[in-house]
């Protein structure tokens, strides 16, 4: 999810900044982002969602107004994680959390191994 500032023009990825919050309105129905240090936002500021070129959805034909603001990235079994190993005792098991593997094979912490080739 990208945020541009209509003022300045500049385009930057949600969260990269520690100023970024997302409001929820009180019925539940509307998102919009939020500058904690200027007070200014989307809903009624300088500020709006757009892609990662600054297009906004107006500026897009044909667009709907939706855009990829996340889960879409891989996802880590654990055996794919940097943290993964096998323990004789434990079986398969994670070294950061010294935990065992969850049954879905899925890992919290989702680094992936460098991969060698």
């Amino acid at each position: 999810m990208y945020i541009k500032d209509l003022q300045s023009g500049k385009v930057r990825k949600y969260g990269t900044d520690c100023h970024d919050s997302l409001r929820i309105s009180s019925d539940g129905r509307a998102l919009t982002y939020y500058n904690l240090q200027n007070g200014d936002g989307s809903g009624c500021g300088e500020y709006r969602f757009c892609d990662e070129n600054g297009n906004l959805p107006c500026d897009i034909p044909f667009s709907e107004g939706y855009f990829n603001i996340g889960g879409f990235d891989e996802i880590v079994r654990c055996e794919g994680c940097k943290h993964y190993y096998l323990d004789a005792d434990a079986g398969m098991a994670c070294k950061y959390t010294n935990m065992s593997q969850p049954e879905d094979g899925f890992c919290n912490w989702g680094e992936l191994k460098e991969r060698k080739e």
